[in-house]
């Protein structure tokens, strides 16, 4: 679900900024994204817009008049001064950064985006990244988060992520009934269990976790691709196997009773996992549970999920809210310290409709709203 591109997009408004004269803020849908007046946009008008996280080549950097030419580096974040991060402009958080271009004068839906070697025309939605020659950053994952793993097949693991509710406001209805749980800052972790018949090629009897052979254990980034963690003795040191241990013990209790696959997801966290680690000791917190196959899974709403984790002695991430959805109630549980007890920073809270519904873009109705606080705290870290 979790998406990198680089659109062309509208501005939906501009404010002014409360304590300096020579810039302005542009609306990007709920993002936003400090300019100057001098560049005198105005809302409709298209630009394309470089969001948190995008490395940026130097030819661009220089033409946004963010390259230090005495150092021959840029002035952003990161340890090549290039990508773009969450920043703060005289007390107004900014997030990404906005490119203008060029209105076409032969079609008002069309703009021309000027390249390193050329230009190109394109409208609202197209994404620009690779024409732009703008990337995603993604950190080196460390040793302890790897690990040997197998191809059991997409159908029978599941693809996760969690937009940022800035992205898709629409998505979001007023006075619908939803929950605020913490989105802790950990891995994302799943455990399925699967049917005997689903269990029984090759490579799943011979690498399957439990004493059945029939469990799945994966992090996101294998989730979506298909793939898991094989059970041997390459993998014990692994973080992801550590922390399910006894979970997993328990649901393979359940195994006999299993008629399609049964996944519990939730977060791994503690020393060595992220940034932020919640104690001194490596846990697990469960956040979701679903059934069934990949593109017609059964994701379980607050009761059924509460009745899975108490069958299966597990722990849920703490609900801060349960109630009708609103921007104020989002705005104030997304800030302060995480419920866990650690006393630092919460990442946020993710937003779950308690009704599970769909949207057009964003698919399952599932967004997360991010701390400002864990948006520029120094020295963090974002393995997936």
């Amino acid at each position: 679900m979790s998406s990198f591109q680089v659109p062309v997009i509208a501005i939906d408004a501009i404010e002014g900024h409360p304590n300096a004269d020579a810039i302005e803020v542009a609306l990007i849908h709920r993002y936003r994204s400090v300019v100057r007046k001098a560049d005198r946009y105005k809302p409709g008008d298209k630009v394309v817009y470089i969001p948190q996280a995008s490395v940026i080549p130097d030819y661009l950097l220089k033409r946004l008049d963010l390259w230090d030419e005495a150092n021959g580096v840029g002035r952003l974040g990161g340890p090549n001064l290039n990508r773009v991060s969450a920043s703060k402009f005289r007390g107004i958080l900014s997030q990404g950064i906005c490119l203008g271009v060029m209105p076409d004068p032969g079609d008002r839906e069309l703009v021309w985006v000027e390249g390193e070697s050329g230009r190109i025309s394109a409208r609202v939605g197209d994404d620009l990244s690779e024409f732009l020659g703008i990337t995603k950053w993604i950190p080196a994952i460390p040793e302890e988060l790897l690990g040997e793993v197998f191809a059991p097949g997409r159908e029978l693991t599941v693809d996760f992520d969690i937009e940022d509710v800035k992205a898709f406001p629409d998505a979001m209805i007023e006075g619908e009934e939803v929950e605020y749980t913490e989105k802790m800052h950990g891995v994302f972790t799943a455990v399925t269990i699967l049917p005997v018949d689903d269990a029984k090629s090759s490579d799943i009897a011979e690498f399957g976790f439990g004493s059945d052979r029939n469990m799945l254990l994966y992090s996101k980034g294998l989730g979506v691709q298909g793939l898991a963690f094989k059970d041997c003795d390459g993998n014990a040191k692994s973080v992801y196997v550590r922390a399910t241990a006894g979970l997993r013990d328990r649901l393979q209790e359940l195994g006999s009773s299993i008629t399609e696959p049964l996944t519990i997801m939730g977060e791994t966290f503690g020393p060595g996992v992220q940034d932020l680690h919640y104690g001194k000791e490596l846990g697990f917190r469960m956040f979701g549970a679903c059934s069934g196959y990949r593109g017609g899974l059964d994701h379980y709403g607050p009761e059924k999920r509460a009745e899975l984790a108490a069958v299966l002695g597990v722990e849920q991430v703490h609900c801060f809210y349960r109630g009708p959805f609103s921007w104020e109630t989002l705005a104030e549980h997304t800030d302060g310290k995480t419920a866990t007890g650690a006393g630092h920073i919460r990442e946020g809270v993710v937003v779950t409709p308690v009704v599970q519904r769909d949207h057009i873009r964003l698919g399952r109705v599932i967004a997360k709203s991010v701390s400002e606080k864990y948006l520029l705290r120094k020295g963090g870290t974002e393995f997936s």
